[in-house]
């Protein structure tokens, strides 16, 4: 698996069209893939996780910040069944 994140234009709560990440990190190990960055106040960001072309398997991403949790906005964008 392979996590990226990229930063939405003005306006946009999805990512539009593909461009190059700001973030990009594939496992340390098989099963673990973490990245540590700051990201800019005021601006929207986008992670996607991916696997290889034609593999699926079940995931979880969590998020670890310092600040105040009122000071985020973290959802999905999708539904669960959309995304297989």
């Amino acid at each position: 698996m392979m996590l990226q994140v990229f930063e939405l234009a003005e306006g946009q709560d999805r990512l539009v069209q593909f461009v190059t990440p700001l973030f990009k990190t594939m496992p340390e190990t098989s099963n673990q893939v973490s990245l540590r960055f700051n990201l800019k106040q005021g601006k929207r960001y986008v992670v996607i996780p991916a696997n290889k072309l034609g593999q699926e398997c079940d995931f979880y991403l969590s998020f670890y910040f310092a600040g105040s949790l009122n000071m985020t906005d973290i959802r999905r964008i999708d539904r669960a069944e959309t995304c297989k």
